[in-house]
């Protein structure tokens, strides 16, 4: 069985898309939309593609369920972060729970889980090649930097698997494909890009 799976119909013109990806593998699709199918596999736009992680069938859930699953999405835009440092923005990756047991207790867990976090975003992203950037705010990353942020916000959730929409900048997007490829391979992680269909 494949460890990730993802097919439904896209595009105007009502084409197939059928894809399954082993662990530790990056595939790529090309499809007319890179981000439009992305948000779909997500769950985020309607009408949501049907997508399995493993053994667990996500039908048509919508995006929480599906983040929650272990499925992780990047489109190198980080929309939602523009005022945040980058730093912040990779944190996102992994929310902190809301609720730890008493009051007290909560309090210390809780900070030590935050300690936690930080200690894990600023090892990935300097890995990543982040480190000098960190304290940056993402308003003022350019795409590739923006890309490499996105894939560490993504790899901090420690998915199980991930879909990339590659970035219509070819430098960003070259470093992209090499760098998930890379990830798949060490974390056997199963990878799926999306590239832009070529004209005609």
């Amino acid at each position: 069985m494949s460890a990730l799976a993802v097919r439904g119909w896209i595009g105007p013109g009502a084409r197939r898309l059928d894809v399954a990806v082993a662990a530790g593998d990056c595939a790529e699709a090309a499809v007319p939309d890179p981000r439009a199918t992305l948000r779909r596999v997500a769950g985020l736009a309607a009408p949501r593609l049907w997508v399995r992680v493993g053994a667990d069938e996500l039908g048509r859930l919508p995006a929480v369920a599906r983040a929650r699953a272990g499925l992780a999405t990047v489109d190198g835009a980080l929309p939602a972060a523009r005022e945040l440092r980058v730093i912040d923005a990779v944190m996102a990756g992994r929310p902190l729970p809301g609720r730890l047991g008493f009051l007290g207790a909560f309090t210390d867990a809780r900070a030590k889980l935050a300690q936690e976090r930080e200690a894990d975003a600023r090892a990935l992203a300097g890995v990543l090649g982040l480190g000098p950037l960190l304290e940056d705010p993402v308003a003022g990353l350019d795409r590739r930097a923006a890309a490499v942020a996105d894939v560490a916000r993504a790899l901090l959730a420690e998915p199980r698997a991930l879909v990339a929409a590659l970035p219509p900048d070819e430098e960003a997007a070259a470093w992209l494909r090499a760098r998930l490829a890379v990830e798949a391979r060490r974390r056997g992680l199963p990878v799926l890009l999306l590239s832009r269909e070529r004209a005609g």
